[in-house]
């Protein structure tokens, strides 16, 4: 696809989730998420890695807090954004330099940030006491697997 294409796309996709937050999100909760529009069409057109992390991030934090203000939930869809903007910059590296030059650093604050997001949900509907019981007898059964299996000949 020409370079020109992937603009206009970006640009277009910019444009529609900037009118969408200024006609939903209160001033200031907007911003966040504006500043990292504007440094995702600054990285379409140059390319730079150092425009793609904090594009990557603000926008993702800024789509975190819009979803919070729009569900009326606590921090979890914060942390959720957050974390997804830090994969985000994982993929969009992964895109367009291959997958043995990609950066692979995003995946580890992204992760655990779209884990705790995750898990703060779950604590909300009472799956997690349920899956609390289950992690010791996991751990001991899989101890118990590790004593007992037939050992390789070396």
């Amino acid at each position: 696809m020409e370079r020109r294409y992937v603009q206009g796309l970006v640009l277009v996709a910019v444009g529609v989730a900037l009118l969408w937050a200024m006609r939903t999100l209160p001033i200031g909760d907007q911003n966040v998420l504006v500043v990292g529009a504007i440094l995702l069409v600054a990285y379409a057109y140059t390319g730079r890695y150092g425009l793609l992390v904090p594009a990557g991030i603000l926008t993702g934090l800024g789509a975190g807090i819009a979803m919070r203000d729009w569900i009326g939930a606590d921090r979890a869809p914060v942390l959720l954004g957050l974390g997804t903007g830090f994969l985000f910059v994982y993929l969009v590296d992964l895109a367009k330099s291959g997958r043995q030059a990609a950066e692979w650093w995003p995946l580890l604050p992204g992760g655990v940030l779209v884990a705790i997001g995750l898990l703060r949900i779950v604590r909300g509907t009472g799956v997690l006491q349920t899956v609390s019981f289950w992690w010791p007898v996991l751990l001991i059964a899989l101890g118990i697997w590790l004593l007992v299996r037939p050992r390789a000949a070396t």
